[in-house]
């Protein structure tokens, strides 16, 4: 059994492919030759960005963890940065034995980004940075840059700009590019 996922790869279209196998990618123009998206070195290390509550639902905290669980199988180290709020799911993801750092809620794009800074100071460096949230953007992204060496935004809204090494957005297929 495997999931496809339309996504960009350092602003390249391509087709993302997982499997009990692992992952592939299929490039629909051009060609790739950057490293590979996971780390060669020992551990690779991924911090995830992520809301949950009763008013947005926990769509999105389930879909990262269905990548991070299979990232942990294969040896990673995540840490999820979470905001505080009824129905958050931290007690959720430290019973499956995730880390998790709260912070303040409803912040400002920047504030966001230097609260989840802080809470990383002592976890870090990270590999890859791991943000599925409607409110965070571009501007966000920016802001949060040096938390991790690459971002990558699940959005399947295409409703906002990124400024990401890696988009994935299972909702549309590659003859919607332009939506971003």
């Amino acid at each position: 059994m495997s999931n496809l996922f339309w996504l960009r790869l350092y602003r390249h279209p391509c087709i993302f492919t997982s499997s009990f196998r692992g992952v592939s990618l299929k490039f629909l123009s051009g060609s790739y030759s950057g490293e590979s998206i996971m780390s060669s070195k020992s551990t690779f290390r991924l911090a995830v960005r992520v809301d949950a509550s009763s008013a947005i639902g926990t769509g999105h905290v389930f879909r990262c963890l269905a990548l991070t669980d299979e990232m942990r199988r294969m040896g990673s180290e995540i840490v999820y940065v979470c905001a505080e709020a009824p129905g958050h799911l931290r007690d959720l993801l430290i019973d499956k034995g995730y880390r998790v750092h709260v912070i303040a809620p409803d912040l400002s794009l920047e504030s966001d980004a230097a609260a989840m800074r802080s809470v990383l100071a002592l976890d870090g460096p990270f590999d890859w940075l791991l943000v599925d949230h409607y409110k965070l953007n571009a501007d966000w992204e920016r802001a949060a840059a040096g938390i991790a060496s690459r971002i990558a935004a699940i959005d399947d809204l295409a409703d906002r700009h990124h400024d990401v090494d890696l988009l994935i957005d299972s909702s549309h297929d590659a003859s919607q590019a332009g939506l971003y």
